[in-house]
């Protein structure tokens, strides 16, 4: 118990107000939660329409165990045998991301929804994401990096049913966030560009630091970035990056060029 309250009052301080008026507003949330109708009842790329997809292929879903980490990973064993588990499929509808997410990719949405673009995302849980990111790009290349892929592995026949992948499967690979991974990146992407990348993983400033150095030299000239859930990186990224623009909504960055 002890170690679960020092690891939240490390984060910073804007992130715990986050999740705490978050957490206040979850009843009134789940209202709306409830009420969301199918996603072809909307129209493609809208705000709405990323809340319904996301909830389609599986909504929200908390207390996901936690089976493998980093050998870098600064929790201790106990810390994550006894944390609160994962969390996923809460970005959209109740972290509010969809509006942001629809403003940056409806006009790619549009242009390019038969593109073959490529997309990575990284931390992929049960893959509510990569099948999200299917129907928008039906056929893109969709990567998906975790340092443990069995969960996504163990729903992917459950998502193909639910309309996921119906062109091809992703490519999924094991990616540690805490190392030097721009070797591991080039060699995945086998001369591909990266279009769109989303970081939803360990949520440092040092993994996420350090994946988008690793993915820096294979973006794309119109690229656009989202990370999740951190106050600082933007700031940090800013400052290194000058060459990018950067846009931040709380504790969703975007990154983007052209």
């Amino acid at each position: 118990m002890i170690s679960k309250i020092i690891n939240k009052l490390r984060r910073p301080f804007f992130y715990n107000v986050f999740r705490i008026i978050n957490r206040l507003r979850r009843p009134f949330l789940e209202i709306g939660y409830k009420k969301l109708k199918r996603p072809e009842e909307y129209s493609l790329g809208s705000k709405l329409w990323f809340s319904a997809i996301e909830k389609k292929y599986g909504g929200f879903i908390k207390n996901v165990k936690t089976n493998k980490v980093s050998d870098f990973d600064p929790r201790s064993e106990l810390e994550v045998k006894t944390g609160d588990g994962m969390t996923g499929g809460d970005r959209m509808y109740f972290n509010d991301y969809g509006k942001i997410y629809s403003k940056y990719l409806l006009n790619l949405i549009k242009k390019n929804h038969n593109k073959k673009i490529t997309l990575v995302e990284v931390g992929i849980l049960k893959g509510t994401g990569l099948a999200m990111w299917s129907e928008i790009f039906p056929n893109a290349k969709i990567i998906g990096l975790d340092i443990d892929l069995d969960h996504t592995k163990n729903n992917i026949k459950n998502l193909k049913s639910l309309g996921a992948f119906k062109k091809s499967d992703p490519e999924l690979y094991v990616f540690d966030q805490f190392k030097d991974g721009e070797d591991e990146i080039r060699k995945l992407l086998n001369h591909r560009e990266i279009d769109v990348i989303i970081d939803d993983g360990f949520h440092s400033d040092e993994t996420i630091l350090n994946t988008f150095h690793a993915i820096k030299p294979f973006l794309s000239d119109n690229f656009t970035y989202f990370i999740e859930d951190s106050e600082s990186a933007y700031k940090i990224l800013q400052k290194l990056h000058c060459d990018f623009k950067f846009k931040k909504y709380g504790i969703l960055t975007v990154i983007y060029r052209g």
